[in-house]
C-alpha cells in the first residue's frame, strides 16, 4: 500500500503527483492562467501587481439579484484576510499579529505539548483510532479551543461552514448550494458572535485590542476569528494525518529524527513540501498588466497556483518524488511569501513540530485499512480515513 502512489503501483519512490509542469497553461473558457512551476509560483506570489480574488463581492451581486441575502456567506470570505482591497485589511492584520503576541502564552510550547501528549495518550489507551479524528483533528481543535476561550461546539460549526468555503473561489455555484452554505455561514457567525459576548481567554484579549484601537464592528471579529479558526484546524489536520502516514512509509527517516530530534524541523518542512495540507493557493487576480516568470499576463486574468505541482517541479528540486529530510533546496512556500505570507505560519510549524517530538515517543502506529483514500477537495489534501493501532 501507499497511499502516495498514482495508478495503485506499490512502489513507494514513484511520485503520487502526476507531473504537468510547463509555462502559464490557459485554463478551459479563457482569462484563467494554470501556475504549475515552482518559479513561476514564486513570481506571482512575489508580485505587488498580481493580488487575491475577492468573491464575496460578487456573492454579494448574486444575491442582491436573486432577492437573496448572501451577507453571512460573504462575512467570513472577506475573513480570509487575503484582500488588500478591503479598506479594514490592513488594521485586520495589525490587530491579528497583536492579538496573537498577547496570546503567546496560551501558545507556548509546553501548554502545546501538554494537550498533544493528553491526546496521544487517550489514543494509545484506546490501542485503536480513526486517527484524523480522534488526533489529527483533535488535537488543533483543543489548542485553539483552550487559547481562544472557545467551545467545541463553536469550531465545530466553523468547521462545518468551512468545508465548502474553498471551492467558491474554484467555481460559480448554483443559489441553491450558495443557499446552503449561507445557512452553515450563518450558524457559524452566530456562534462566534455569542463567544465574543462572553470574551473569555484570547477573546477577551482581542475585544480589549479592538477597544482601545481599532474599533471594528463585532462582524468583522466574527470573520477574522473565523478564519484563525479554519487555518488553525483545518490545515493541520490535514498535516497530521500525512505525517503519521509519512512516518509509517519512511521507517529510516522515523529512526533517524526519533534519534536526533534535532531533524524534527527538517521533517515537517519536507512533510509540507512533500504533501502539505493546501492543495492550491487562493486564486489570484492581475490588477494590471504584468508578467509572471517569463509569461505577460494582462490585468483582470486570474492565475490559479498548483502549490503541489510546485512543490514537486523537478526544475526545483531534486527528485521530487523522494520524500528526503536532508533535502537542500529553496523553501516551500506552502505557508505563503510576502505580504499575504501566513500570520501564523510560526504557530503552525511549532505545533507540527510538538506533534512530530510526541508521536516518536510512542511505540509506531500500525495501519489498521490499508487502503486509504483522499478527501476529494479542491484545495485540502487530507485522507478520508486513517484506522490505526498502536504497537505493543
Amino acid at each position: 500500500m501507499n497511499a502516495f502512489v498514482t495508478g495503485g503501483a506499490p512502489a513507494p519512490q514513484r511520485t503520487w503527483i502526476v507531473p504537468r509542469h510547463a509555462p502559464l497553461t490557459p485554463a478551459p473558457g479563457g482569462g484563467s492562467w494554470f501556475v504549475t512551476r515552482y518559479a513561476d509560483a514564486m513570481s506571482l506570489l512575489r508580485n505587488p501587481l498580481v493580488g487575491p480574488t475577492e468573491p464575496w463581492t460578487a456573492i454579494a451581486r448574486v444575491g442582491q439579484r436573486a432577492g437573496r441575502d448572501f451577507s453571512g456567506l460573504a462575512n467570513l470570505l472577506q475573513g480570509m484576510l487575503f484582500s488588500p482591497n478591503d479598506p479594514d485589511h490592513p488594521g485586520l492584520r495589525t490587530l491579528v499579529r497583536k492579538a496573537l503576541a498577547q496570546s503567546g502564552p496560551a501558545f507556548a510550547p509546553d501548554v502545546v505539548s501538554a494537550v498533544v501528549r493528553d491526546r496521544l495518550a487517550a489514543a494509545r489507551r484506546a490501542g485503536q483510532v480513526e486517527a484524523m479524528e480522534d488526533i489529527c483533528r483533535a488535537i488543533p481543535t483543543a489548542v485553539m479551543s483552550n487559547a481562544l476561550g472557545i467551545s467545541p461546539d463553536t469550531v465545530q460549526a466553523i468547521r462545518r461552514a468551512s468545508q465548502s468555503i474553498f471551492p467558491i473561489y474554484a467555481r460559480a455555484l448554483p443559489l441553491t448550494v450558495l443557499a446552503r452554505l449561507e445557512a452553515d455561514a450563518v450558524a457559524a457567525e452566530n456562534a462566534i458572535l455569542d463567544e465574543l459576548a462572553k470574551a473569555e481567554g484570547g477573546l477577551a484579549a482581542l475585544v480589549e485590542l479592538n477597544e482601545a484601537g481599532f474599533g471594528f464592528s463585532t462582524r468583522t471579529l466574527a470573520r477574522y476569528v473565523f478564519f484563525l479558526v479554519l487555518a488553525g484546524v483545518e490545515t493541520l489536520t490535514g498535516l497530521f494525518g500525512n505525517m503519521i502516514l509519512l512516518l509509517h512509509l519512511n521507517p529510516d527517516a522515523r529512526a533517524a529524527v526519533a534519534a536526533d530530534r534535532e531533524l524534527i524541523a527538517p521533517f515537517v518542512e519536507e512533510a509540507v513540501r512533500y504533501a502539505g495540507p493546501m492543495r492550491q493557493a487562493a486564486p489570484r487576480l492581475a490588477m494590471a498588466d504584468t508578467m509572471v516568470g517569463d509569461h505577460p499576463v494582462k490585468k483582470g486574468d486570474m492565475l490559479l497556483v498548483d502549490l503541489e505541482q510546485a512543490h514537486h517541479d523537478p526544475a526545483a528540486f531534486e527528485h521530487p518524488e523522494r520524500f528526503d529530510i536532508n533535502r537542500e533546496g529553496p523553501p516551500n512556500i506552502a505557508f505563503g511569501v510576502g505580504a499575504h505570507a501566513c500570520l501564523g505560519a510560526a504557530l503552525g510549524r511549532l505545533e507540527a513540530r510538538i506533534f512530530l517530538d510526541a508521536m516518536l515517543d510512542h511505540a509506531p502506529m500500525v495501519l489498521v485499512k490499508p487502503d486509504l483514500e483522499w478527501e476529494r477537495h479542491v484545495s485540502f489534501r487530507r485522507l478520508q480515513r486513517l484506522d490505526v493501532a498502536f504497537e505493543a
